[in-house]
Parts: structure tokens; sequence; C-alpha cells
């Protein structure tokens, strides 16, 4: 599931290449709707990523990994069904 970046494959031996490279790595600024969702998803310790990928990640691990919604009259009908709706079942 999870893959090498390019760049710290590249990482050398040498100590002096070895930190020129991993610098590189975070040369970059995020953006900050990017930098808000990572921010919000570790927060609430969340996925973050598409359907696909929470699919995906379900499936390897076995488990539900996105969150449950909480609350709701959960005698109403309209409840049920929303609950219905987003169970993912094994």
């Amino acid at each position: 599931m999870l893959t090498k970046h390019a760049v710290y494959a590249k990482l050398e031996s040498n100590r002096q290449e070895c930190q020129s490279a991993y610098r590189t790595l975070f040369s970059h600024t995020m953006a900050d709707d990017e930098l808000s969702a990572l921010r919000r998803a570790t927060e609430r310790g969340e996925p973050l990523g598409d359907v696909t990928f929470i699919a995906k990640a379900t499936k390897v691990l076995g488990r539900r990994v996105a969150k449950q919604t909480h609350g709701g009259d959960r005698k109403s009908r309209d409840f049920m069904d929303r609950v219905a709706s987003t169970t993912l079942t094994p």
C-alpha cells in the first residue's frame, strides 16, 4: 500500500548526499486546502484519500477505516435508512 517516494529511494549512503536528498522531499509547500485536509484527517484519525483508496485500505486491513456517523434518532426510519446505506458489509 505504501511506496517509497522517488527522491527517498535515491538516497545514497553518503551522509551529505543523503541529507540533501532528504531536504528535497520537503522543499515544496503544500496548498492551504491540502494542508487543512491533512490536518483534519490527522486530528480525527480518518484516512485521507478518495473512495477507491478507502475501499482498498478497508479490504487490505480487513476492517473499517472510515469513521461512522454519530447520533441521530435511532428509532426514526430516516436514521435507519442512512445507517443501512453507509454500513460496509464484509
